[in-house]
């Protein structure tokens, strides 16, 4: 399955982060901590969205999570 998890921070920063195919989806209220490198990022989910379709052009199945967070990655999380 094809999985887009999209971000928006309190600043309205969005972000496209690569999730873990194994793990399970953050619900609203859950406490997330992204590693990326060197850099970590925790914040808390506020709201969440999700959809779940198929690929027209290939048939496989598509997985398109939004969430909205209480906290900005720090600015090394974009340069790494």
């Amino acid at each position: 399955m094809e999985i887009w998890i999209d971000i928006t921070t309190p600043t309205e920063t969005r972000t496209r982060v690569q999730w873990p195919e194994a793990a399970v989806y953050p619900a609203v209220g859950d406490s997330v901590v992204l590693l990326k490198m060197h850099e970590s990022w925790t914040f808390q989910v506020q709201a969440r969205q999700m959809a779940i379709g198929t690929n027209p052009k290939t048939g496989t199945e598509l997985c398109h999570l939004h969430l909205t967070v209480d906290k900005d990655p720090s600015p090394g999380w974009f340069l790494t």
